[in-house]
């Protein structure tokens, strides 16, 4: 078909427009488009090149930039000024992606170095471009361009904006520094004026600290971290403005309390500064504590004097617990122990305190205190805090002062509203001071496991007293107590004779058996003797006849 119109051997026919369709065709599909135009030149050398110039100035859906830029090349091969106003027309409506339109751009300036440049600047002016426009402005190599993308940004996020900034500062004579600074000033992001400070400080530190100064003191809220970065680099930048800018930051109520610390740290470690700034930290009550003594530490480290007094300050601040407040102390005694001991005294002496946190005030001032005035802080103690805290108090006074000590135990043991066994215990510890309470305990307390610990406890001390009170339970108690009493009474005669008594008159045949057969293991004799009473009781159930009956053999 295409020699058939190519030699027009049927003229009228319609063959040659039908062949030319399909070779228009083919110059937009993904193959053959060399061969396409080799054919069209075969057929009409002059309705090719028409075809070619359609396709670069009204390109179909399927026409990509790449080929109507192959149809340049072809039309150029002809017709060389045909081909430059193709071209220039192909510079002027690019199409595609944005990476499609910025690749065709550089392939264009292999061709026209004009136009390429004219490409690149309708891509720079072009929103749909995106971040690509960055790439593009830097590729066009034009400081005044690009200072006007750093400065006015045209859409740009930060970062493509300091991408530009960076070539633009490494261009010879690429003055930036004005378009640096109205960049940070319209900066989206609150640690780009950071980055812009640092890009521009080698080539203008007064710039540098005006950016720096804005982003420091702004209106609107801004990162505490930023803002003390800034303060930072403008005492690098200018030394002499160093201690004013790091005071002002460190005064800030709106600052972390953390980074005014640090600030107020940098004055003194970096500069030489003086101490002052910590100290108003450390007595800043809207302060939180942590900071506060954070300021405090660091002063003590030049001022052990001074540095105790803020601790001191610090521990009577309204918000602290009691605990929070021994923490303090503990750090202002760390450094002066004479202006903490009377804090640390009158907080073991204050009753409301946690017994735990008087003990530890107790114990710090141990190392440096009397022995006597130690004992006296004890003592307050035992006769005012809770009955775990006190007996505590009260076995510490029996290592430092042991008649004192048990002085204070028998007192603890008279305690009414304590639990029988708090005060058996505290009794016991007193030694000989807590005999008289031993006594009365192994007589009347309740219940009687009470008692039979209490007279136990007896029998070192009274022993006539305590063996007493353990056969007043052997014969007037109930349940197993009865046989427990027996077996705490010294001697096994004495033993075995209570456990006979309560296997003869306690009530529970099973609690018979078990003292006879308890007694056997003492006095054999007089055991089965008890056992076989049992036996002959009329009264005794067979299940417990039959136990008696083996235990006798």
């Amino acid at each position: 078909m295409i020699e058939l119109a190519r030699r027009d051997l049927l003229p009228g026919s319609g063959i040659v427009e039908q062949v030319v369709e399909v070779l228009r065709d083919a110059l937009t599909q993904p193959d053959g488009f060399e061969a396409a135009v080799g054919l069209l030149v075969d057929l009409d050398p002059g309705q090719a090149l028409v075809e070619l110039e359609s396709l670069v100035s009204n390109p179909g859906p399927r026409a990509t930039d790449r080929r109507r830029l192959d149809a340049v090349d072809e039309i150029a091969k002809q017709d060389k000024p045909r081909g430059a106003k193709s071209l220039a027309i192909l510079a002027g409506n690019l199409t595609g992606t944005p990476s499609d339109r910025l690749e065709t751009a550089t392939l264009i300036g292999e061709r026209d170095r004009a136009q390429a440049n004219r490409a690149r600047h309708l891509l720079a002016a072009s929103p749909d471009m995106g971040d690509l426009r960055a790439d593009v402005v830097i590729g066009i190599g034009s400081s005044e361009l690009m200072r006007e993308f750093v400065a006015l940004g045209r859409g740009l996020p930060d970062r493509k904006r300091e991408e530009i900034l960076v070539a633009l500062l490494g261009m010879p004579g690429g003055d930036g520094i004005v378009a640096a600074e109205q960049f940070a000033d319209t900066a989206a992001r609150e640690d780009t004026p950071l980055r812009i400070a640092e890009l521009v400080r080698g080539r203008d530190s007064g710039t540098a600290v005006r950016i720096l100064d804005s982003l420091l003191w702004r209106d609107e809220p801004v990162d505490g971290e930023m803002r003390f970065r800034a303060a930072v680099m403008i005492g690098d930048l200018e030394p002499a403005q160093a201690i004013p800018v790091l005071e002002r930051f460190a005064a800030d109520p709106e600052a972390p309390g953390g980074l005014r610390v640090t600030a107020a740290k940098r004055i003194h470690a970096v500069y030489g500064g003086p101490s002052a700034t910590l100290v108003n930290l450390a007595e800043d009550p809207r302060l939180e504590a942590i900071y506060r003594g954070d300021a405090a530490q660091a002063v003590s480290e030049v001022d052990k004097v001074l540095g105790a007094r803020l601790y001191i300050t610090i521990s009577k601040s309204g918000s602290g617990s009691h605990v929070t407040r021994l923490s303090w102390l503990r750090q202002a005694y760390d450094c002066d122990a004479e202006q903490a001991t009377p804090e640390l005294a009158e907080l073991a002496a204050h009753a409301p305190a946690p017994g735990k946190t008087r003990l530890g005030a107790v114990k710090v001032l141990r190392s440096t205190l009397s022995q006597v005035r130690v004992v006296a802080l004890y003592t307050t103690i035992a006769d005012s805090a809770d009955d775990r805290t006190a007996l505590e108090a009260a076995r510490e006074v029996v290592t430092l002062d042991t008649p004192a000590g048990h002085r204070l135990l028998a007192g603890l043991a008279d305690r009414r509203k304590a639990t029988i066994d708090f005060r058996i215990a505290a009794a016991v510890e007193a030694r000989g001071a807590g005999v008289r309470a031993l006594r009365e305990f192994a007589l009347t307390a309740r219940p009687d496991t009470a008692r039979l610990k209490a007279a136990s406890a007896l029998l070192e001390h009274d022993r006539s007293a305590g063996k007493a009170a353990l056969w007043a339970i052997v014969k007037r108690a109930d349940g197993r107590v009865r046989i427990q009493a027996a077996l705490a009474l010294p001697g096994s005669s004495a033993m075995a004779e209570a456990l006979v008594y309560v296997s003869e008159h306690d009530r529970n045949a099973a609690l018979r058996f078990e003292a006879a057969d308890t007694a056997m293991d003492h006095d054999a004799k007089r055991g089965r003797a008890a056992m076989q009473k049992l036996l002959d009781d009329p009264r005794t159930s067979p299940k417990i006849r039959e136990k008696a009956r083996r235990r006798l053999g």
